[in-house]
């Protein structure tokens, strides 16, 4: 379960894409549907567009998706709606569909009520997709990727593969070699919570992130058994003091999870400066032993 704090901004974004459960009735007068079937969506490296050789950086967490419909003879494109994976998709159509857009849905935040299209992830469209009433086209398993170098770009990652020092992250975060455990590869992050402690913070490094209003996303795999938080770091002008920000809070889990983090609107809350450090804070009010296990961190801008 995740929580934020009320310092937040709404997002607004959310409340335009809602799960629903089926898709509403085209014009005309067809009573009795055809059916489409997705099992899955993978996100895999673009061979014309290459982004990375590590496996951590195509972990994924698509779990919906949104189609998006034309039809020849339409004055525009219909929308199916979003259906959580895997699913069947009932259309009140016959015929062809001329052009069938599938756009990769995420938990944002990990919140199951905010799935939006991840903006870095590319739609997928088929054409000439044949629909024939009361019977079902199965479109299996579909792959996307990140999109172009020209439209994004990886402002930091971690893989914990091939360590890197030099910031506060190296000084609370230990290298675990450990395949079994590990998220992906063979190692990941570990920061081992003692009784002793109530509190733990770390950050990442300096970050550029370009221009005010970037879309900007934090992804993270976690394992852990006390809460922990994510946001940002650093100051709000050129003379400001360093400050802390929390976004997102996430709480204890019994494996790993994977989380889209949108950073956009706590960013607004340091007045869009442009290089801040990626934040953690792990929360034992309990004084327990406990672990808390990352990998596979990347922080994208658009």
């Amino acid at each position: 379960m995740i929580t934020m704090r009320r310092t937040l901004h709404p997002l607004a974004l959310l409340s335009l894409l809602s799960l629903v459960a089926a898709c509403g009735k085209f014009e005309g007068d067809e009573t009795r549907p055809a059916y489409l079937s997705i099992s899955a969506f993978d996100v895999v490296d673009d061979a014309t567009n290459t982004w990375s050789t590590n496996p951590g950086f195509f972990e994924n967490a698509v779990d919906a998706v949104n189609l998006v419909a034309y039809f020849e003879g339409d004055e525009a494109e219909t929308e199916l709606g979003t259906f959580q994976l895997p699913c069947k998709i009932p259309v009140l159509r016959r015929g062809t569909a001329k052009r069938l857009t599938i756009y990769p849905v995420v938990q944002q935040n990990g919140v199951a009520g905010t799935r939006i299209p991840y903006p870095y992830y590319e739609a997928v469209t088929l054409n000439n997709v044949a629909l024939q009433t009361d019977s079902l086209t199965e479109l299996g398993t579909l792959t996307t990727h990140y999109g172009s170098h020209n439209l994004m770009r990886v402002a930091w990652e971690e893989y914990f593969e091939d360590w890197v020092q030099g910031y506060t992250l190296d000084t609370i975060v230990r290298r675990l070699d450990d395949r079994d455990t590990a998220r992906t590869g063979v190692s990941c992050g570990v920061v081992r919570v003692t009784p002793d402690t109530n509190l733990i913070s770390f950050a990442g490094p300096n970050v550029s992130l370009g221009a005010a209003g970037n879309y900007i996303y934090l992804e993270l795999s976690y394992w852990c058994d006390v809460e922990f938080g994510v946001g940002l770091q650093g100051p709000t002008s050129s003379n400001a003091s360093e400050v802390r920000y929390i976004g997102v809070k996430m709480r204890p889990t019994t494996g790993w999870k994977k989380i889209y983090i949108n950073l956009g609107r706590l960013w607004r809350d340091f007045n869009f400066y442009s290089t801040l450090r990626p934040y953690f804070e792990i929360y034992n009010p309990d004084l327990k032993s406990g672990n808390v296990f990352i990998d596979n961190i990347k922080l994208v801008v658009m």
